[in-house]
């Protein structure tokens, strides 16, 4: 996996123990909103780390391949932030070859499961944008697992690729 994906994806499995640990901690209701507070970070920190997974993938694969055209697609295309939704996934690794796009949403569906990403970018969206999230330390641990598998997933295949020169 990339460095700050896993770095944030260690930092979300660090931040369920504490959230577990909060109500059970602090006196008369702190816990349940330190915990929810807790859960909230979590969820913003697994988004990034896809996104992140998504732009240090691609980056590497463009520095193997050093050819101008991957660079431009990385400089001006993936520094705007994207919302990582699966679509956007499927469409970005489809820019650099078609069948990378098809494959990433397959995998995504078969084996991440798009309501989990669906899910973590809709709720880091509402928490972005002030909104109020329902959701607690459960969702997270069942959407953290999920995000690493992607991140994983996404690493794997562009260092496993073979670039081609055009």
């Amino acid at each position: 996996m990339t460095t700050r994906s896993h770095g944030l994806l260690d930092q979300v499995d660090n931040l369920i123990l504490q959230a577990k640990q909060a109500p059970l901690s602090l006196p008369s209701g702190d816990g349940d909103f330190i915990q929810s507070q807790l859960v909230r970070y979590g969820c913003l920190l697994a988004c990034a780390a896809i996104e992140q997974a998504l732009i240090e993938s691609i980056a590497n694969y463009g520095g193997r391949v050093g050819d101008e055209r991957v660079k431009h697609f990385i400089s001006e295309i993936l520094k705007t932030g994207r919302n990582p939704q699966p679509e956007y996934i499927r469409d970005t690794m489809g820019r650099l070859e078609a069948i990378w796009g098809q494959q990433i949403f397959a995998y995504i569906e078969a084996e991440v499961g798009l309501d989990k990403i669906r899910s973590i970018v809709s709720n880091r969206n509402k928490i972005a944008h002030g909104e109020a999230v329902s959701m607690g330390v459960r969702s997270l641990m069942d959407w953290t697992p999920a995000a690493r598998k992607l991140c994983l997933e996404l690493n794997r295949m562009t260092r496993e690729a073979n670039p081609r020169r055009r």
